[in-house]
């Protein structure tokens, strides 16, 4: 799914105004390590892009905390990537002075997951959450904001710890429940 998002990225935006950036590491201001596997940088705002490869009807809504498909349950998507972007908005709002409504998660599925219910505007197909991040306007990066942004971003890519490394598979993919 981080291929198919990357090459969606590369094929359909412009490059001037959209950035991925993939595996960025920050500190959070207690000191703890968040690895943050793909994140969107637009002059219209920064999405964490979570993923999830379910396959099959997918039940869920934002009052539960666990969704479910036929092979079992994972957390809620909007749950597992809050501390990733706790980390984004501090690092963004006390560093850069860019606020915190120009941070966003988005979640998106796998093609042949059917939903039962979900209300999440910024949750769906790669296709469908592509035509929404193009038409979202959290805000604007004027361009010297855009390049601060990518500049701290890109160096959280180069300071990935080999604790972090290890953490990529378990943060790539929303974590199942244990069975």
């Amino acid at each position: 799914m981080r291929y198919r998002i990357r090459k969606y990225v590369q094929r359909y935006l412009y490059e001037e105004h959209y950035q991925l950036l993939e595996n960025v590491c920050l500190r959070s201001n207690d000191g703890e390590e968040i690895l943050i596997p793909q994140v969107l940088v637009s002059r219209f705002g920064i999405f964490v892009m979570a993923f999830c490869d379910a396959r099959g009807q997918i039940f869920g809504n934002n009052s539960i905390s666990w969704w479910y498909d036929k092979k079992g349950a994972w957390y809620h998507p909007f749950d597992n990537p809050h501390t990733q972007m706790v980390g984004l908005e501090y690092l963004l709002s006390n560093f850069l002075q860019i606020p915190k409504s120009m941070c966003q998660t988005v979640v998106v599925f796998h093609e042949r997951a059917k939903f039962n219910h979900s209300n999440y505007q910024q949750t769906g197909y790669l296709i469908d959450i592509f035509h929404y991040l193009t038409a979202q306007r959290l805000g604007y990066l004027a361009p010297e904001e855009f390049r601060a942004v990518l500049k701290k971003l890109e160096i959280g890519q180069q300071s990935i710890t080999s604790d972090a490394k290890r953490c990529i598979i378990e943060t790539g993919v929303i974590a199942r429940r244990p069975a």
